[in-house]
């Protein structure tokens, strides 16, 4: 009778306990609407990227570049631009530098927001017919966007 009063109490504990605790778990955001790539013949690109986000993965699927990206954020939600200057390496395929630009539009807070980024890259069919080579500042892996026909 005396374990089974002690495994009551044990098991009352760790609900207790468990309760109190703060939740570390990042917080997803809700929908994050479409945007385009920015071409801009006139940018100088930066040589370091936003050090308050990870970028920790990139896809791409149909034309369109998904970005995951890591931040810190309040209640209401920084917005992103996608900008290239244009200017590719004189490689087959073609090497497009691209940098990803936060517009601290949001409220500043301590809550790490994981967001899936959307941007439409067909603009990027002007230097290519089958494939092109992105270079995105702040990735490590170049990200190869086949052109379908």
């Amino acid at each position: 009778m005396k374990f089974g009063r002690f495994r009551i109490f044990f098991l009352f504990m760790i609900l207790l306990l468990g309760t109190q605790c703060k939740s570390t778990r990042p917080v997803q955001s809700g929908f994050y609407s479409e945007k385009e790539l920015i071409i801009d013949y006139d940018m100088e690109l930066p040589e370091e990227t936003d050090s308050h986000v990870e970028i920790y993965d990139v896809s791409i699927h149909d034309g369109k570049l998904y970005i995951y990206v890591r931040y810190r954020a309040g209640e209401v939600l920084d917005d992103f631009e996608l900008f290239t200057n244009g200017l590719l390496t004189k490689t087959y395929p073609p090497m497009v530098p691209l940098v990803l630009k936060r517009n601290p539009s949001g409220t500043k807070g301590e809550k790490t927001v994981m967001e899936e980024l959307i941007f439409d890259v067909s603009k990027a069919r002007q230097w290519s017919d089958d494939q092109i080579i992105f270079r995105l500042l702040g990735y490590p892996n170049v990200i190869i966007y086949r052109i379908s026909k």
